[in-house]
């Protein structure tokens, strides 16, 4: 199949282009093909995860659900969560990278069983899930529309990057599902079901049943959809990724080794339509700029994922309040949290009602810091910031200090650069801080980053 750009500058094609070459989409779609014989599209969306909570909207709007979950998407994290205070929420505090996607996405967490019996929450290192679609043949999902995937045996797979031995004092397996042997990076992955029964409307008594996988279950985005759910909705495929699994026993929040996924559109139905009606695998600019995406801080490179991932990093939103919804403890504990409606619920509409400003105070953001090259005297800093291949080294500081970074030589000069520090909000009360920091008009180009140290510090800024 031949695929080519018109445009260079097209994102959603160049992203297409470098989807193609995933191992994960290839392996559940391997040749791209479509029994509707139409064009295909394709997107991926990226996130880190936004909180921690034991929550579950689509099961328990009015008490605490049965374990713990991990969230991704907007920092709405309570029972009560709907589509419209999803689509209404700010773009720029969600933890994802498309500002037009608000959906909701949430799994068991994952907990590792230590040799002394205590259980660590593993915070996930980033999730990404790939939307494929047919070109003007698929539906968009209905506003409110909402769905659980998984639960039996195989729905989910692992993959362990460069598997090395266990070294833990405890390295015995209590599932099936989760490696004994050490990996780089263990990730995790599902596909939900895409195939719809309109006349059982956006949900269904067990939140399962109104949507179904194609006829051919071991490729899932290929095959007829059944006569019973005739209306093909977006393929959705989840991966998920713990950096530096030490292997060993782990587990779910649950207790067990099965993966469940819930998923709650935050889309406007109609502009998800045009997506899906409009931009396919040799989208040209002229196409896609009908219904173009916008990216929060510009967190897209197709062409590297790891760069695509310091991206998310180095420009992270504020995690999910959960105290507002609970004070349970969920890591470092003997005892899974478990029960469903069991343990008390702050508030099942995530209102504090004790601190609706928080302190934050451990908080950490990045700023641009002007300073001189003197600054760089100190060979460690110099090391830090001259290095050409730098990822946060976007001002060239090589090319402005020259003598600091290619010589020995760590002589004075006046000249002035722009460098990337990291400070937390309790910086914050330092004198002269807030008024640099939350107050003064753009300097050195960073209203965005003074925009999100208001939403990092409030109490520190002064705005609650």
């Amino acid at each position: 199949m031949s695929i080519t750009c018109s445009s260079p500058s097209t994102v959603l094609c160049v992203l297409f282009l470098w989807l193609m070459t995933c191992e994960s989409l290839a392996k559940r779609i391997p040749d791209l093909t479509s029994p509707t014989d139409v064009d295909l599209g394709i997107f991926r969306a990226d996130y880190l995860a936004i909180g921690h909570v034991r929550t579950d909207p689509i099961i328990t709007q009015s008490c605490l659900s049965d374990h713990v979950h991990t969230f991704y998407g907007p920092p709405l994290l309570f029972p009560k969560v709907t589509h419209t205070d999803l689509v209404n929420s700010d773009p720029d505090k969600s933890s994802g990278n498309i500002r037009e996607n608000l959906s909701l996405y949430w799994h068991p967490s994952v907990y590792r069983v230590e040799d002394n019996g205590e259980r660590t929450l593993l915070e996930p290192y980033w999730m990404d899930v790939y939307y494929t679609y047919e070109v003007n043949a698929t539906r968009a999902f209905p506003n409110g529309f909402q769905m659980i995937a998984g639960y039996d045996e195989g729905d989910a797979t692992t993959d362990c990057d460069e598997p090395t031995e266990c070294t833990r004092g405890d390295c015995t397996e209590i599932n099936d599902f989760f490696p004994k042997n050490a990996c780089r990076q263990l990730k995790i992955s599902m596909a939900m079901p895409r195939c719809w029964d309109e006349t059982q409307g956006i949900d269904s008594p067990d939140h399962m049943k109104h949507v179904t996988y194609p006829d051919d279950v071991d490729t899932p985005f290929e095959g007829e959809c059944p006569e019973s759910h005739s209306t093909r909705l977006p393929f959705l495929e989840i991966d998920i990724r713990y950096k530096d699994y030490l292997g060993g026993p782990h587990e779910f929040s649950d207790g067990s080794g099965n993966f469940h996924t819930d998923y709650l559109s935050g889309w406007d139905e109609n502009f998800f339509q045009k997506v899906l009606d409009n931009c396919n695998q040799d989208a040209s600019e002229e196409l896609c700029t009908k219904v173009p995406f916008t990216w929060r801080d510009d967190i897209i490179d197709p062409f590297d994922e790891e760069k695509l991932v310091e991206l998310l990093y180095e420009n992270p939103v504020p995690p999910a309040e959960t105290k507002c919804i609970s004070a349970e403890k969920v890591t470092g504990i003997t005892n899974l949290p478990r029960g469903t409606c069991s343990g008390e619920l702050a508030s099942a509409d995530g209102i504090c009602t004790e601190d609706p400003c928080p302190e934050n105070a451990d908080v950490k953001f990045r700023i641009l810091a002007k300073k001189s090259c003197n600054y760089l005297r100190k060979e460690k800093l110099a090391n830090k910031f001259c290095e050409r291949n730098d990822p946060f080294n976007k001002q060239k500081v090589y090319l402005s200090c020259p003598e600091q970074c290619d010589a020995d030589d760590y002589s004075k000069s006046k000249k002035k650069i722009k460098v990337s520090l990291t400070m937390k909000c309790k910086g914050l009360n330092k004198p002269g801080k807030i008024r640099k920091y939350c107050r003064l008009v753009n300097k050195f180009d960073q209203a965005a980053i003074k925009k999100k140290i208001k939403f990092f510090c409030p109490k520190q800024c002064n705005i609650c």
